[in-house]
């Protein structure tokens, strides 16, 4: 899990110095998990070549939920406001830095919100 540019930054520089052998037309890229990382994708998207939204985590960070805990499970929402402004931020700063944005998780699962990723213009 990515949280800031300069682990990101490390990360990359551990796999460009230290000559690991890798696909060179292999693109670099982070999912964006957190919400650190959620806030930093405008400096985060002049690093990588995509993101991919993990929803599952982003919503269990932003919401103090757990899915897996009955407790507060209720929490749990990929309808809450902050969640979905926040998602459309990350596209937002992606497209900003014309890199593809994805998403992954039980958000891109659900049939109910394809009409609004496709309202926030997320693309693939």
């Amino acid at each position: 899990m990515i949280v800031t540019v300069e682990e990101l930054k490390q990360a990359k520089k551990m796999l460009y110095e230290r000559n690991i052998k890798y696909d060179k037309d292999i693109e670099v890229g982070i999912m964006v998990e957190t919400p650190a990382a959620a806030v930093m994708t405008k400096d985060l998207a002049k690093e990588v070549d995509f993101f991919s939204i993990g929803t599952n985590d982003l919503i269990q960070y932003m919401t103090a939920s757990d899915r897996l805990n009955v407790k507060v499970q209720n929490l749990y929402d990929t309808c809450n406001i902050a969640v979905l402004r926040m998602v459309q931020q990350i596209i937002e700063a992606g497209h900003s830095e014309n890199i593809r944005v994805g998403i992954c998780s039980e958000m891109a699962s659900d049939y109910k919100m394809v009409p609004i990723l496709v309202g926030m213009e997320l693309k693939n």
